[in-house]
């Protein structure tokens, strides 16, 4: 049995805990490069040190996944039923000896809707910037 660890991802803006931190605006795949991108925005009220403009309401972002070797869009009150008490954050990384053994990594983006379930070698952020 292999054991499996939880890490909550540090964003631009933190270790976000908050159904409402991310809402999603768009899904692109490109399948013949293995590349997932998550559009979304960031409600204003988490992005703390990321604004000067306590007006703005949300600020948009990406989660560009690369590698991915497969992802699954989930309801998000249904997996919340099925692992919601393991969650740690908005955007989870979880980790097996297995996954470790066969150098994938297992990511949960946790949006108001949905949840992705993303296999893929890694990811990068952008986006994350106010406008003044």
């Amino acid at each position: 049995m292999s054991t499996i660890n939880i890490v909550p991802v540090n964003t631009p803006a933190g270790i976000l805990q908050s159904r409402s931190a991310f809402f999603l605006r768009e899904v692109n795949f490109d399948p013949a490069r293995r590349v997932l991108d998550l559009k979304g925005d960031l409600n204003g009220k988490y992005a703390k040190g990321l604004i000067s403009n306590s007006k703005q309401t949300a600020i948009p972002f990406s989660v560009l996944f690369k590698g991915v070797r497969s992802f699954d869009c989930v309801n998000y009150d249904d997996f919340e039923a099925a692992h919601g008490a393991s969650s740690k954050s908005n955007f989870d990384q979880v980790i097996s000896q297995d996954d470790l053994s066969k150098n994938k990594n297992l990511y949960w983006v946790w949006f108001y809707d949905d949840v992705f379930v993303v296999r893929a070698d890694g990811y990068s952020f952008s986006g994350f910037i106010a406008a003044e």
